[in-house]
């Protein structure tokens, strides 16, 4: 232990001690109880729960889980969401119990390999989560490399021909417009506009002059059951559609 003791003012004991970083730097810390002994259970209770922290961090599980404690708060609620589903049921069970350090591109291809009978968007997201686990897991320093550089998400079979409704499909929706949610089946029907796009709109965003409507945000969950207006698109870009003659009288 490099460190000193001091009484304080108030008759307390402070411990301070420099302590080595992983990337080589110092720091001084200090640690003030009662007594010097406390000090000094204090110090050694930080010391080996760092000691658990870094032994924690050299698997896959133990980085994966504080990557998503890291994440929790910095991304938007559905961005976490999806990060904890595909890493808690997908990344950890294929290759948690592997050292973050060994982790192979080999394993990776088995980790996706063991996905492949899911859509190309739920695969697309694993290889995103697990690239992201091995991003952070280089620049904290628990390896040298990404082993998912140079991989892709295999295309999956021929995405099946669009349908669209036929006239008569066309014609029944627009005779039962007046029943509920009639005015935003409306919108979707002659904008094209996306249900949370509908439901972030204001009467500030339809301009009926020019017979546009301004997209500027959209409904979106921002944490389990609640639901808020966010100041974008899909896209995070502000766009303008034009609508016609067929929902001029919506806003009548």
């Amino acid at each position: 232990m490099n460190g000193s003791f001091r009484k304080k003012p108030n008759g307390s004991w402070e411990l301070r001690v420099w302590i080595d970083m992983p990337d080589g730097s110092h720091i001084q810390k200090s640690f003030c109880r009662r007594t010097k002994a406390l000090a000094k259970a204090a110090y050694e209770e930080f010391v080996e729960k760092g000691k658990r922290q870094k032994e924690s961090r050299q698997t896959v599980d133990g980085w994966g889980k504080e990557w998503l404690e890291l994440k929790k708060g910095s991304v938007s609620y559905r961005t976490y969401a999806n990060y904890e589903l595909y890493c808690n049921k997908y990344v950890l069970p294929a290759i948690g119990k592997k050292q973050i350090a060994k982790v192979t591109p080999a394993d990776i291809e088995h980790l996706m390999g063991r996905a492949s009978h899911l859509s190309k968007s739920a695969r697309h997201h694993i290889f995103i989560t697990v690239d992201q686990i091995m991003k952070s897991a280089v620049r904290n320093g628990l390896r040298q490399q990404n082993p998912c550089e140079g991989l892709s998400v295999k295309a999956e079979a021929p995405l099946k021909k669009i349908e669209w409704f036929s006239l008569d499909e066309i014609q029944t929706i627009i005779k039962n417009l007046d029943k509920p949610f009639g005015v935003a089946i409306a919108l979707m029907l002659y904008t094209g506009l996306r249900s949370e796009e509908i439901m972030g709109l204001r009467w500030g965003d339809i301009n009926q002059k020019e017979k546009t409507i301004t997209v500027r945000r959209a409904v979106t969950r921002v944490a389990k059951g609640e639901f808020l207006p966010v100041e974008r698109s899909k896209n995070d870009k502000v766009r303008i559609v034009t609508y016609g003659d067929g929902i001029v009288y919506l806003w009548g």
